[in-house]
């Protein structure tokens, strides 16, 4: 027989029946099994509980993601205002702002010192536009400006995260309840900007999904970088945090304006990291190689870290070079060695011709002074070449006499200017007689150290003089190299004239200041990064033209200048002891053989017999006889094989 239990119930009497006739009405009640209370709890689903539930879920689920959304979009947020207040460019600013406020303040001292009538009131300004020309913004100061622009950045990015925050408390406490909607209103706008974001970069939803947590966070590779953030074994702190942020490339360099520039190789070597940028979409090598202050962004790089980027192997890559290490570069001068100086990254000499003219600039403590201590001790070792040391400062001067001419202050450096311009003439006259173009005796190397204190003096007639010289002196034999902090061609206080830089054949930089300072330097090669230059690599440079690679100079110190033989100092029309060569013999020998020849040849030879007669070279006697028809006492016919008469 067929049974029929009755299991739930939701209150009231519990029963069973045997047989389905009984239930339909039969002879026996039914009989109660379990009286349940109306209060007591059950598990039974019914269809309204079933739909409360699922509406329920699906409000936690929405909210969780809203919370997601909003979570991800203010990390997004919140990494743009660190980006922005840790900027490294932004130190770069911070010095050129000073340097400027300097440069303003020199410019108007000047300008008082123009306008002063008295004598007192002149010398007053004449003391603060030395005193202004002498200091240089400190390092200390650049750091507490920048430290100031740092916390304005933040608190400019926080001032509206704050009152969002605080409003609406300051509103509750004053009464007025509605301002509470203010925090769900923000939380609605965030999670909207973070759908739309999420939307856009999808990758970026593990970000806000994964808790911060004290564990290292693994970051998964972007597909389009061969990058992953690793920890090398051997690396630097410094290192392992910029190969971080190159696993993470694709995250970081879409915010620069670097879309399109992925990371297909990087390596650590001996100078530091090397890394190989693949191009593609609207960025070039070229375009690139312009945007390194982006790249320095994107990996953090510390702002004293030198980088550059040079064209790749193919027609689409760039290579960034990241010069966290230094080689380690025997750099002490030595007889016998040449160049300016050893390449960092190669270890290989770097030469610059002796008969190149070339301006050398550097912030003060940079190494301007040493930088050519070795091209001057060369000239000063040669029996053959000239020194001619002109020192606006006067400080170096003292080790360097005895060794060469030494021109300090103002009538010693006209006087000396003066001569060198006398002996260009007088070398354009013999060259005329001898019919040559270039300048074959001794070469007379003429070095200006702080150019800018030369010009300062404000004499026309010694400016043009040098003007002269920079243009006329390389193809006879003088040879001009100039010194000065900031190589500015304009302003009342100029580093260069204009008319002299344009001459030069060479510029090497030494540290500078800022951005600013290297684009007057180095002009197209102002991205090889001077003002990057530590402070503690005194007399470490880039050579424009060379490669955005650093050249540490040859260290001459003063002792071994000290050890420098002494030679004669050269003076204009005076023999100079020790020298030596086809032209560089007895200019007053020379003379004296040269006419006792011709009286003995019966008052005219040609200039082969008087070299046979007097034994002095080819050089030697046609210099002599240009001296000599200078002072009419020969003279030559008009034609070309024509003998030489004495007067």
């Amino acid at each position: 027989m067929a049974q029929r239990h009755l299991r739930v119930v939701t209150s009231g009497v519990s029963w069973t029946a045997d047989d389905p006739d009984r239930e339909c009405g039969g002879e026996e009640p039914l009989r109660p099994v379990r009286v349940v209370p109306a209060t007591e709890p059950t598990d039974a689903t019914t269809p309204g509980r079933a739909v409360l539930q699922e509406v329920t879920k699906r409000i936690r689920e929405t909210l969780a993601a809203a919370h997601t959304y909003a979570l991800l979009a203010w990390l997004q947020r919140w990494e743009l205002v660190v980006d922005h207040v840790m900027d490294p460019a932004l130190r770069d600013e911070v010095a050129d702002a000073a340097e400027r406020e300097l440069d303003q303040r020199r410019a108007a001292a000047a300008r008082r010192l123009r306008r002063a009538r008295t004598e007192e009131d002149q010398a007053a300004a004449r003391r603060e536009l030395d005193r202004l020309d002498r200091r240089v913004v400190p390092e200390a100061e650049i750091d507490m400006r920048t430290l100031a622009a740092r916390t304005g950045r933040l608190a400019r990015r926080l001032a509206v995260p704050a009152c969002v925050l605080v409003g609406p408390a300051v509103l509750v406490y004053t009464g007025a309840w509605v301002g509470v909607l203010v925090w769900p209103a923000a939380w609605c706008w965030l999670a909207v900007q973070g759908r739309a974001l999420a939307a856009a970069r999808p990758e970026l939803l593990h970000r806000a999904e994964t808790r911060p947590s004290l564990e290292p966070r693994t970051t998964p590779t972007p597909a389009s970088s061969a990058a992953t953030a690793t920890t090398v074994v051997g690396a630097s702190v410094a290192e392992n945090r910029i190969l971080a942020r190159l696993g993470e490339w694709d995250r970081y360099a879409e915010q620069r304006g670097l879309a399109g520039v992925a990371v297909a190789d990087y390596t650590l070597g001996d100078t530091g990291i090397t890394v190989v940028l693949h191009t593609s979409g609207k960025l070039t090598p070229a375009q690139l190689m312009r945007r390194v202050d982006a790249v320095r962004a994107v990996l953090a790089v510390p702002a004293r870290v030198a980088m550059d980027i040079t064209p790749g192997d193919v027609g689409d890559q760039a290579v960034l070079r990241i010069r966290t290490r230094r080689l380690e570069l025997d750099t002490v001068w030595r007889p016998g060695r040449t160049g300016i100086g050893l390449d960092t990254d190669t270890g290989e000499v770097v030469e610059v011709p002796d008969d190149a003219r070339m301006v050398v600039c550097g912030a003060s403590g940079a190494g301007k002074s040493w930088a050519l201590r070795s091209y001057m001790a060369r000239i000063v070792l040669s029996d053959y070449h000239h020194l001619v040391y002109i020192d606006g400062k006067g400080e170096e001067a003292g080790i360097w006499r005895g060794k060469c001419r030494v021109a300090v202050g103002g009538d010693e450096i006209r006087q000396v200017v003066a001569e060198l311009c006398e002996e260009m003439e007088r070398r354009y006259r013999d060259m005329e007689a001898r019919g040559i173009t270039v300048w074959d005796g001794p070469r007379i190397a003429v070095v200006v150290d702080e150019g800018r204190v030369v010009l300062g003096m404000r004499d026309r007639e010694l400016t043009q003089r040098l003007i002269d010289l920079s243009a006329l002196g390389r193809s006879r034999g003088i040879v001009l190299r100039w010194c000065t902090q900031y190589p500015t061609t304009s302003g009342d206080a100029p580093g260069i004239h204009p008319q002299i830089k344009i001459n030069v054949d060479a510029l090497f930089c030494l540290r500078v200041k800022s951005s600013e300072h290297a684009r007057v330097a180095l002009d197209e090669d102002a991205d090889y990064g001077p003002q990057s230059i530590g402070l503690d690599q005194a007399g470490a440079g880039y050579l424009g033209g060379y490669g955005p690679t650093l050249v540490q100079t040859w260290l001459v110190d003063d002792d071994a200048v000290k050890a420098l033989p002494d030679r004669t100092p050269w003076q204009h029309g005076a023999p100079v002891e020790g020298d030596s060569g086809e032209a560089g013999g007895d200019w007053i020998g020379a003379q004296a053989a040269v006419v006792q020849a011709l009286r003995d040849a019966g008052g005219q030879a040609s200039t082969a017999e008087l070299e046979e007669a007097t034994g002095y070279s080819r050089s030697a006697v046609k210099s002599a006889l240009a001296e000599l028809r200078d002072a009419g006492r020969v003279a030559k016919g008009p034609g070309h094989r024509s003998p030489w008469r004495l007067l």
